[in-house]
């Protein structure tokens, strides 16, 4: 079975369409709903991740400012792949962060500081 991916506009974005590979339209929303649910989670959890990067301290700053990086990294493409997905069944992703907050099931905690 071959899929046939149309490119969108300048941008450099394909989108497949949904039809082509036996999914109907009604039937991706629930799809794209747990994929925006995922990339809200995915997002305020980059945050929280970005405020512990920020915060470690102590004597082993450098071994978990190097990890906090790693897992930067790992949700920066998690997000990246997330968002393709949505823009691959020709829906918009939430993109910004009063939807990522209405969106997730995390919630605020008060300020971390890793001491160690």
């Amino acid at each position: 079975m071959q899929i046939n991916l149309k490119l969108r506009g300048s941008t450099g974005r394909y989108i497949m369409n949904t039809e082509e590979i036996g999914l109907e339209q009604k039937n991706t929303k629930p799809i794209i709903d747990q994929l925006d649910g995922l990339l809200a989670n995915y997002h305020l959890h980059y945050q929280k991740l970005r405020v512990c990067h920020w915060d470690v301290m102590g004597t082993n700053f450098l071994a978990l400012h190097m990890k906090t990086n790693e897992l930067n990294a790992n949700a920066t493409r998690t997000i990246d792949e997330l968002t393709e997905r949505i823009l691959s069944l020709k829906k918009t992703p939430l993109s910004t962060y009063q939807e990522y907050i209405n969106s997730s099931v995390l919630r605020e905690a008060q300020k971390i500081f890793w001491r160690y």
